[in-house]
Parts: C-alpha cells; structure tokens; sequence
C-alpha cells in the first residue's frame, strides 16, 4: 500500500493514502493515549479525542458536519494505548477541503 506521512513540528503524524479509486483516505495520528494517563486522568485521552469533533478553531460542530456532508466525506477517531487517531474516508478531489476540518 502507497502512502504519504508529513510528521508537523509538534510530533503530530500526518497519514494520506491515496487511491487509484474515487475514495482516499487521511489520519492524524497523536502520540498521545490510555498510557500517557494516571489514575486520576483515567479516560482523559478519549474524553479529547470526543473534544476534538465539537469545534475547531474555525468552525462549529454544525458547520463541520455540514462541510463534510457537503463533501461526501466520513470523519471518526479512536484511541489506543499508544496514541489517538482521527481519520477521514473522502472523494479525491477534496483533500484539501477535508484536511481543513482537522
């Protein structure tokens, strides 16, 4: 399988397969997980990993769901042990698009 990874200044791992298909797919994977927490801040790591579809610094939970339906594209995310990752399943002509809804 062919695909891209751009690590960003601050460790966030950017992953972007692309597809001879009409659909690609990108994630962002945060190292950063269940591990990383104490007792006290057990399920901190998913509680952000649910943070992260309510806004971001541009848009709205609602105008995020609408620029993704709008687009035909599928956001989700989960978290491990070892890290969080938020991905996205979206039509080729609109990474650029899909990725400013990270």
């Amino acid at each position: 399988m062919e695909y891209n990874v751009h690590t960003l200044s601050n460790g966030i791992r950017l992953l972007h397969v692309p597809s001879a298909s009409a659909i690609s797919h990108a994630c962002i994977i945060i190292n950063s997980g269940s591990r990383d927490e104490d007792e006290k801040q057990m399920g901190l790591a998913h509680f952000i990993e649910h943070l992260i579809f309510k806004r971001t610094e541009k848009r709205n939970t609602n105008q995020i769901l609408t620029r993704l339906e709008s687009i035909g594209a599928d956001l989700n995310a989960y978290t491990t042990k070892e890290y969080t990752c938020i991905h996205a399943s979206f039509l080729n002509p609109y990474l650029d698009r899909t990725l400013e809804l990270f």
